[in-house]
């Protein structure tokens, strides 16, 4: 068949239109099939970076609850320690001073230290202090106590009492200046009372010149009423505690000391009275 010009170019300028068009279609297809796998890629990158941020951010919290518990423990630990070692330590100072008295029932449980150091009746479950001094006599034996005895006196390990009291010293000599808490005690030698020449704690006597004699935290004074009125230093009855001595903790002291037997408060310590004299 022939075909004539007209036709033919129509037919040329048809075909690289239809050809255009199939590659335009390719094109498309392939930037779609591109995108699509840039899409993906992007999803699977996005995708990736959410499991890498999960991850990173789930170990960030693991790291700091383990940080957190062992911070937690580490300060409790620290802090418990702290707290322990310090109330130990706090125990261990309160242990570490003098200990209390122990409490006595009869006069076979009180012996009386004399030596180098001290002339102290104590307990005799109470170790004494050591004493490493030279001396040429005891304690005791220099101020005139070498014949003392340790009593039980109101629950307390005390001095069997000596004479103090001036009355009826008729020496001539004066007696010695003391030291507080102690007092000069007198001797009767057949001949009238006289002083002995050494002062004596204020706890072993059975005078005192006044109140302020028995100053020492375990001593009380008491005052003796009615006719010759005196004061004496007794133990601090164990009933008292720390004290102060009242007649409520205290009345056994007027109780072993008639006629004066009846007890009464005062501001240095107790008075005991004679009801009948």
């Amino acid at each position: 068949m022939r075909i004539s010009y007209p036709i033919l170019a129509l037919l040329l300028v048809a075909l690289p239109l239809a050809c255009g068009d199939d590659g335009a279609a390719t094109t498309s297809a392939t930037s779609s099939t591109s995108g699509a796998t840039s899409s993906s890629t992007s999803e699977g990158s996005s995708g990736s970076g959410s499991t890498a941020g999960s991850t990173s951010g789930g170990g960030s919290g693991s790291t700091g609850t383990a940080s957190s518990s062992s911070g937690s423990s580490s300060g409790g630990s620290s802090s418990g320690g702290t707290s322990s070692s310090g109330g130990e330590t706090s125990g261990s100072t309160g242990t570490t001073g003098v200990a209390p008295p122990t409490p006595c029932v009869d006069d076979g449980e009180c012996v009386l230290q004399n030596d180098c150091c001290a002339c102290d009746p104590h307990h005799v479950g109470e170790e004494p202090p050591a004493c490493d001094l030279d001396c040429l006599q005891p304690s005791c034996d220099a101020i005139g106590l070498a014949d003392a005895k340790a009593v039980c006196r109101f629950g307390r390990c005390t001095f069997e009492k000596t004479t103090c009291n001036p009355l009826g010293v008729t020496c001539k000599s004066l007696p010695p200046e003391c030291a507080p808490g102690t007092v000069a005690s007198v001797v009767d030698d057949g001949n009238g009372k006289c002083w002995t020449g050494h002062c004596v704690p204020a706890e072993a006597c059975d005078w005192a010149p006044e109140c302020a004699a028995c100053d020492a935290p375990d001593l009380t004074c008491v005052a003796k009423l009615q006719k010759g009125a005196y004061v004496l230093c007794e133990p601090l009855p164990w009933d008292c505690g720390e004290g102060p001595a009242t007649c409520a903790c205290a009345e056994s002291i007027c109780l072993a000391s008639p006629p004066h037997t009846v007890c009464h408060d005062v501001a240095d310590g107790i008075a005991c009275e004679c009801p009948n004299c």
